[in-house]
């Protein structure tokens, strides 16, 4: 029987991982369990290897020995040189055909297979119908260059897209993601401070969101935002309790709380199954009343993240966040009421951004009463218009994220003006330990500490901010 491979790439290509980057969560390839679970009643063997703390020396053993008539990779920015990688050896080794998709390739088709000539076809977009059905055609050794929403390279070397993939399928109509393929869930891990029990996992509710920060580029290819029902839900959840032994789930929506009788139900469906599980979930500055915070607290939620990005009303503007600092400390303060923790997301190196902006940010993170926070360069991703903003301005050329490092917490991509690389990286560090090494801080999270687990947890985040 033929045999398809479908491989999460190496996060940390021939480098170290920072300490921050070692606490950082390494969380199951859900798009690739997707994949596998919805072509797996075609007449192919499939595997995946999740190989996001691998080597390649690992994967070309691994690649040897399987054989794979067909490799699916998946790639983030970050990652996609690590992934073309794989696609080498694959072509190398094997002589398979190469299949990558993922957010990437969705935001630089052409652009991708121009630069790595080992990947045959890109998958733009959702990729289960697109991916079965190209799946079916290489099984049969049928032409694929009419199918919709990929990207391929002819027998001339010639890089063609097709035009997008038009509709698309009711998520409940997707099958369960294939767990089983997966290592075991208890190998995974999530971030020191989110999660309270083991083993835990992510579960998708929705897909899309109806924003249009310059940064992000889910709007562009997901605006449209779709819907699990609650009951198919709770029953991926119930199952993943029985079967696969999770005690804790974290929702992996872009914005869990945009819709509030869906989420509602969901958690009034969490709450008469009686899993007795806990989970997490992101929301906005603009999506939380204190009675949805009490619903969520009620069904099993403790912590929800934020995305608040900056603490200057110039650069939220600017991002077109459309949230008000205002509004983060009254959402802050709701969901401490309702006895759920709260985790800060916040970004810095805006290039239009200035000394005083970041310092602004680092001073709102401390006194907003977060329980956690969150920091991170700006990245311009392809796709954004915060891509196109840098690539107007000279900061980098058409193919620029070639340049980008797996690292993104060690190499600072943009650098606003009269700033260097090691101002930044200085004001990250001051970012961090100025949050977490508070004595009130610690004086505060260990008055809410659980047990002696969370301590231990607590401590390794504490020990990696020091070796900064």
């Amino acid at each position: 029987m033929p045999k398809l491979l479908l491989v999460h790439p190496p996060i940390f290509l021939n480098k170290e991982r920072s300490p921050i980057e070692a606490i950082h969560s390494v969380t199951p390839p859900l798009g690739l369990a997707y994949l596998a679970s919805f072509i797996r009643d075609l007449p192919v063997e499939i595997e995946i290897l999740d190989a996001q703390q691998s080597s390649l020396t690992d994967i070309e053993s691994f690649l040897q020995r399987v054989h794979p008539d067909i490799v699916g990779v998946t790639a983030t920015t970050a990652c996609v040189k690590s992934a073309a990688a794989v696609c080498r050896i694959a072509k190398d080794r094997c002589s398979s055909v190469t299949v990558v998709g993922g957010p990437h390739i969705t935001a630089a088709p052409a652009a991708t297979l121009a630069v790595f000539p080992q990947i045959d076809v890109g998958v733009v977009g959702d990729g289960e119908e697109t991916f079965r059905e190209l799946t079916k055609r290489l099984l049969s050794k049928h032409d694929y260059s009419d199918l919709e929403g990929i990207v391929y390279r002819t027998k001339t070397g010639e890089v063609v897209q097709t035009r997008p993939k038009m509709g698309y399928l009711p998520l409940d109509a997707l099958p369960f993601p294939a767990w089983d393929l997966l290592p075991p869930l208890s190998s995974y891990e999530f971030q020191p401070g989110a999660y309270q029990r083991k083993p835990h996992t992510i579960v998708i509710g929705s897909r899309g969101c109806p924003y249009n920060c310059i940064f992000c580029h889910v709007a562009k290819f997901r605006s449209k935002v779709r819907f699990r029902s609650p009951r198919n839900i709770v029953d991926e959840i119930e199952q993943l309790v029985y079967r696969h032994g999770i005690r804790e789930v974290r929702f992996g929506d872009e914005i869990f709380t945009l819709n509030k009788k869906w989420v509602e139900s969901v958690c009034q469906e969490i709450i008469e199954r009686g899993l007795g599980i806990c989970w997490s979930c992101n929301t906005r500055a603009d999506h939380l009343t204190y009675e949805l915070a009490s619903k969520l607290r009620k069904a099993g939620c403790w912590l929800i993240g934020m995305g608040i990005e900056s603490g200057s009303e110039t650069i939220l503007k600017s991002i077109r966040k459309h949230i008000k600092l205002d509004q983060v400390k009254e959402s802050i303060r709701r969901a401490h009421q309702a006895d759920l923790r709260v985790k800060g997301y916040f970004m810095i190196g805006f290039p239009f951004e200035t000394r005083t902006d970041i310092e602004d940010t680092i001073r709102f993170a401390a006194n907003s009463k977060l329980d956690f926070a969150q920091f991170s360069y700006v990245v311009p991703f392809p796709g954004t218009d915060l891509y196109d903003f840098c690539v107007k301005r000279g900061y980098f050329g058409e193919y620029g994220w070639l340049d980008y490092e797996a690292s993104l917490y060690d190499s600072p991509i943009c650098v606003p003006d009269g700033m260097t690389r090691e101002d930044l990286r200085s004001l990250f560090r001051k970012a961090y330990r100025g949050f977490y090494l508070r004595p009130q801080y610690w004086i505060q999270l260990f008055t809410g500490t659980r047990s002696v687990c969370d301590v231990k947890r607590y401590l390794r985040g504490a020990l990696a901010l020091f070796k900064m």
